[in-house]
């Protein structure tokens, strides 16, 4: 997830203004004291950034804790019209350990299987 910090989070090919994390702005974003560091190479761009935690809510109806990695500077990701990434890793590839995105799914019943 890009930080609201991340001087190069910005998409060079419009004025369209994007909306990114803001950690600052989140009363349930969890400080680690030393956080990992992690670089991280997706395809042909790259991300710099720290292991993150924040209540993650879908639908409005669903709250759980999830790591993430805060991104603090990109490099190739310029087009990309997002503001983040879903890593769906195996636990064995993940740079940090903690629950995968998609364990959390299946741990709050709100997927039934790490198929879909």
């Amino acid at each position: 997830m890009s930080a609201n910090s991340c001087k190069s989070c910005v998409r060079r090919d419009t004025e369209e203004v994007l909306e990114y994390y803001n950690e600052t702005s989140s009363s349930t974003f969890f400080d680690y004291k030393d956080p990992e560091v992690c670089n991280l190479s997706y395809g042909l761009g790259t991300i710099t950034g720290i292991k993150a935690k924040d209540q993650l809510s879908i639908d409005n109806n669903y709250y759980f804790d999830q790591d993430f990695v805060l991104v603090q500077d990109q490099k190739d990701f310029d087009q990309m019209q997002s503001t983040s990434l879903i890593g769906l890793a195996f636990e064995g590839l993940q740079h940090f350990k903690s629950t995968l995105f998609v364990n959390n799914l299946v741990k709050n019943k709100l997927i039934n299987d790490r198929m879909f």
